[in-house]
């Protein structure tokens, strides 16, 4: 039945009241995340946006790994939370810090790697955009870090702080591609993408660190 009645509507209602701070985060964090192949196509040219998009492809790729590891590692933030504050926070201070150390790592096997991976991938033509990957996939894993944060602050009911935690670097990092791109260019997307996550995953630590403290308080 899809009839829209008036008790469907309040609950749609009851719904969007509860979740629609979890829904500005992920749409603060879908522009924060994806706004530099639009930037760059706008700001300084189809052929630029092309040699962007060609490891922002490859990031996506990964992206989606990396997003349903998040999808499986709620569910045990959730039960870790209820069973023990302090087990909770080693764990996900641990998973976060585990995902930026690989970060790096694939970061510097990529900085050796690329120049001879990425012709090998996508011709000569896309050669100038190799140096982008590196630090396109290092925002990645750093995403993975602010995802157990964000997700450790829903847990604590915390919801406003992941969109306060969020907006400012997605607003600051919009702002700047007008100002660095045309002196830049490709280089500049891929340092303002990276910033931002890098940001974002320093702000969403300090706020989960804040709540879990808090909580602890409370709960002594």
């Amino acid at each position: 039945d899809t009839t829209v009645s008036p008790s469907r509507l309040a609950s749609a209602g009851k719904l969007f009241r509860e979740a629609w701070l979890i829904w500005l985060f992920n749409l603060g964090y879908y522009l924060l995340a994806n706004m530099a192949q639009v930037m760059t196509y706008f700001i300084i040219g189809k052929q630029s946006g092309g040699l962007f998009g060609s490891a922002q492809y490859l990031v996506l790729a990964l992206q989606m790994f990396l997003h349903y590891f998040g999808i499986l590692m709620a569910p045990r933030l959730m039960v870790w939370h209820k069973a023990d504050l302090a087990t909770f926070r080693r764990r996900v201070l641990w998973i976060a810090g585990g995902a930026s150390a690989i970060g790096l790592v694939a970061f510097g096997v990529l900085w050796l790697l690329v120049d001879w991976l990425y012709p090998l991938l996508f011709g000569e033509a896309f050669a100038s955009a190799a140096g982008l990957l590196p630090w396109l996939v290092l925002g990645k894993f750093f995403a993975v870090g602010t995802a157990m944060f964000t997700w450790g602050l829903w847990a604590e009911h915390r919801d406003k702080l992941p969109v306060l935690c969020c907006l400012p670097c997605c607003l600051i990092s919009g702002a700047l591609y007008f100002v660095l791109l045309p002196k830049y260019g490709n280089v500049a997307s891929a340092w303002l993408t990276l910033g931002a996550e890098t940001a974002l995953l320093i702000a969403s630590a300090v706020a989960f660190l804040f709540a879990v403290r808090r909580s602890g308080a409370q709960a002594g």
